[in-house]
């Protein structure tokens, strides 16, 4: 036998194919300094493994002193449950603001359209110009609410959810009906299908069927729909009164200055608030035939007149110094500015004033 590999008398032997011999008995044996390999050639080499890998300090390793990657997932995991929990806990405290924000624009917007509302019943034997006013309020009070309403809903139910959201709530953009339709059935439940139908009327035709989709919404969200009280009626007619004074007071511009003038004659006819798109100024006007004085109505007549002539001239023009448009264009807003536009104010000021 090889005297390297001779063992004890008293021990086992185990003999590997490889020619080893390795010693089997008491746990107490001590793990050989070196062992050899039979080698191809009959020689001996040392063999660079150890025989037993030292596994008590593998265990007394891993029970004190994890390694890193093991601990890491967990540290990440407890670092997302607190970033987590504090957002909630952020986006909890936001929500109030989110909402009563809203409650308060809402609450402004659907007074002053109950008041401006109120004029259309006067233009139902005119759909022509019934179907004019009805756009012009959707598009001018309307659609800033129901963007509002869609972009604050949006945020409150991401807020709840702890999901991230682009805010830009301090600069205001008018949505497309695309973004509309999209924000309303991103929104939760029997909401969302509220929410559709107020899309969908601030597209239709009539201002109050759009008023009532904004009430269900409104009251779908939890938030309340005020009623224009006769009280609060009377106060807010008479801000608007002396708002429309004093604009038809200090206007300069002849174009602009009529819308204004025929609803300061308006309200003084019929006591209601009605916004007057430059289309249906005419309409307006013969309206208020048989409710002003003569002398007052024929001004305005031929005011509404010079003025449709003037804008009429400007649309030809051509800017050529051979054209003659010119000078026509600038005989009539004199006329105006020197002449219609005094007298018309006066009367208006004079019929507005208490």
């Amino acid at each position: 036998a090889d005297p390297e590999t001779h063992v004890p008398a008293g021990r086992h032997q185990r003999a590997t194919t490889a020619g080893v011999f390795f010693v089997t008995g008491s746990p107490a044996c001590a793990t050989p300094s070196s062992t050899r390999t039979t080698s191809s050639s009959g020689g001996s080499t040392p063999s660079n493994r150890s025989t037993f890998p030292p596994l008590r300090s593998d265990r007394r390793h891993r029970s004190n002193s994890p390694p890193a990657d093991l601990l890491r997932p967990f540290r990440l995991r407890q670092h997302h449950q607190r970033k987590m929990s504090t957002m909630l806990s952020e986006d909890a405290e936001r929500r109030p603001s989110v909402l009563d924000n809203l409650q308060k624009q809402l609450d402004e917007a659907v007074l002053d359209m109950q008041l401006y509302g109120k004029a259309l019943d006067a233009f139902e034997d005119d759909p022509a110009t019934s179907g004019i006013l009805h756009n012009h309020l959707l598009t001018t009070m309307g659609t800033p609410i129901v963007d509002k309403i869609l972009f604050s809903l949006d945020k409150d139910n991401k807020l709840k959810n702890g999901m991230e959201f682009e805010d830009s709530e301090e600069q205001y953009v008018q949505l497309s009906t695309t973004e509309r339709t999209f924000l309303a059935k991103d929104l939760p439940g029997q909401l969302s299908s509220k929410a559709q139908a107020l899309v969908e009327a601030l597209e239709g035709k009539r201002f109050d069927s759009f008023m009532d989709a904004l009430r269900d919404t409104a009251e779908e969200s939890g938030f309340l729909f005020k009623k224009l009280e006769e009280r609060l009626e009377r106060s807010m007619l008479h801000s608007y009164r002396e708002d429309l004074i004093a604009q038809v007071s200090s206007e300069t511009d002849p174009v602009s200055f009529l819308p204004k003038v025929v609803a300061l004659l308006f309200l003084e006819a019929h006591n209601k608030a009605l916004q007057v798109p430059e289309r249906a100024v005419g309409a307006v006007s013969t309206l208020l035939k048989d409710k002003l004085p003569a002398s007052t109505f024929k001004v305005l007549t031929e005011y509404h007149a010079t003025t449709v002539k003037l804008l009429a001239l400007q649309d030809a023009a051509t800017g050529d110094e051979d054209d003659c448009t010119s000078d026509r264009m600038l005989e009539k807003k004199e006329d105006l500015e020197e002449r219609l536009m005094p007298e018309l104010k006066s009367l208006a000021l004079g019929t507005g004033k208490e």
